[in-house]
């Protein structure tokens, strides 16, 4: 009877670190540490408005936020809600930067929607950071809506500003899946910041905070660069698809096999993006998502993770932009990219 007594407590201990053992492979751990202003080094282009984005975030506000979800998603970790605040401020940066930025993670989606319940503290903080209200638009329709275009667009960028961290695929979803439309090709190729302020950058951020231009035009000049670079392996006929890319050039593989054959292009990327190294930092499966855009535009929302801090100082000298997570990005033509039908919108007013 003794030996009974004193193996109830054994069972329910391996009882209860079963059931937390479940939860954590249903979700995935989050163990590794989140980096110091979201992964973006001093010296960066993107580093300034970074330190106003932090800046613009009052603790207090923070806390009560957290506090929020806490009680509303108890199954997740206090380091999964670090990583998810790591992405939802690099969303934050995007929709400074550009016109439309869908919200393709569920997950962040709803640390926005909570940080949404706090309205004066959240009008406060946009205020201080960027001048005018990041909004969180609902869209209509209960269907999801394919939005590969958008998707392909966020994709390249995120790739450009921010170096893949642990978990951004995870957490946004597959990277790389889409081809960039012609159209964007073009206007890439052809505009200015100027000429692009208000279609794929936030006209009102451009033109009032200039490390904001800064970084607009450094993004232009990459996707011309990235742009000329494929003409010229087309010209000469260069090997198009290699058997393998680091993922600091994955932005202009994309843009490559965007020009050259966007009917194969998620055969193409899925080949490239089989690597396991890839997995979490760029993100496997199908994508849905929601959304955020600048003034009166739709947004979709998915998942994105952390950064690898030796790998940034490399990212650095080639790209402008800090850290991103990982996930492997398996490569999906046109499909597996949609929009939630409660989708988010970062505009501005």
């Amino acid at each position: 009877m003794m030996l009974f007594l004193m193996l109830i407590p054994i069972v329910m201990l391996v009882a209860l670190l079963a059931i937390v053992g479940n939860k954590n492979n249903q979700s995935g751990s989050y163990d590794a540490p989140v980096p110091d202003h979201v992964g973006v080094q001093p010296g960066d282009k993107l580093y300034p408005l970074v330190e106003k984005l932090e800046h613009a975030l009052e603790l207090s506000f923070t806390e009560s936020i957290n506090q929020r979800f806490r009680t509303r998603y108890p199954e997740r970790t206090d380091q999964e809600l670090a990583w998810t605040w790591f992405e939802l401020k690099r969303y934050f940066l995007l929709c400074a930067v550009l016109e439309k930025v869908p919200m393709f993670s569920p997950r962040v989606d709803d640390l926005w929607h909570e940080m949404l319940m706090f309205t004066r503290e959240y009008e406060s903080f946009c205020m201080r950071f960027i001048g005018h209200t990041i909004h969180h638009a609902p869209h209509s329709g209960s269907a999801p809506v394919p939005m590969p275009g958008e998707r392909a667009w966020f994709d390249w960028v995120y790739g450009v500003l921010f170096t893949p961290g642990n978990y951004s695929g995870r957490i946004w979803g597959p990277f790389y899946r889409s081809p960039m439309a012609s159209g964007k090709l073009e206007q890439l190729r052809q505009g200015t910041v100027d000429s692009l302020e208000g279609v794929l950058f936030n006209k009102r951020s451009v033109t009032a905070e200039p490390s904001v231009r800064t970084i607009a035009e450094d993004l232009l000049r990459q996707a011309r660069e990235q742009i000329f670079h494929a003409d010229r392996q087309i010209t000469e006929k260069e090997r198009l698809a290699p058997a393998s890319v680091h993922w600091a050039a994955l932005p202009g593989t994309m843009l490559l096999l965007s020009m050259t054959d966007p009917d194969q292009y998620g055969a193409n990327m899925n080949r490239l993006m089989q690597e396991e190294r890839y997995k979490d930092q760029w993100g496997s499966g199908n994508n849905s998502y929601y959304g955020c855009t600048s003034s009166q535009d739709d947004h979709n929302r998915q998942h994105h993770d952390i950064h690898n801090q030796q790998h940034h100082n490399n990212h650095h000298d080639s790209h402008h932009g800090g850290h991103h997570d990982g996930g492997q990005s398996g490569g999906g033509g046109h499909s597996g990219s949609s929009s939630s039908s409660c989708s988010s919108g970062c505009g501005s007013s």
